[in-house]
């Protein structure tokens, strides 16, 4: 609420003088203290709602989308993590070999459950970008589990 003011029209070049002016969109008082915390104190329910109230209202709701992606990414690490150190250690069968090559696969994917946050916030990028290396955990996870299947021959 607004109690005295003034609008200038850029296009039509006149002034108009507000008196005890509101403006209503929708967004409480908790809304608007959810779109002002930082994302990573927000609750995963906190961010399917600030991104669809951001998808209404026309805010960038990549950076919720993204933070949520992450969080998912992010949970599912150890799985992730676990199955390429069995992959890894079933088909070397030596411990040196499966810490060679399971340190540059640490740092892989730990880029890979960072990208989605830092391609939404520090890229500004859409969140549907940020699902690309969400599959290709998901291809390598489904390649993982079918090499265990299948077995290996000494």
């Amino acid at each position: 609420r607004i109690p005295s003011g003034e609008l200038y029209d850029l296009e039509r070049g006149q002034r108009k003088t507000l008196k005890d002016y509101s403006l209503h969109i929708g967004l409480s008082l908790g809304d608007v203290q959810l779109f002002g915390e930082k994302t990573e104190f927000l609750s995963l329910s906190d961010l399917l709602e600030l991104t669809r109230k951001a998808q209404l209202y026309g805010l960038n709701a990549h950076v919720y989308a993204g933070e949520l992606v992450y969080r998912l990414l992010f949970s599912f690490m150890p799985f992730f993590g676990s199955l390429s150190v069995l992959y890894l250690f079933l088909r070397f069968r030596e411990l040196g070999k499966v810490l060679l090559f399971f340190v540059p696969l640490s740092v892989l994917l730990w880029v890979l459950v960072l990208a989605p946050k830092m391609i939404t916030q520090k890229a500004n990028q859409g969140s549907a970008l940020s699902l690309l290396p969400a599959l290709l955990l998901l291809l390598l996870s489904l390649k993982g589990v079918n090499d265990l299947r299948k077995g290996f021959r000494v």
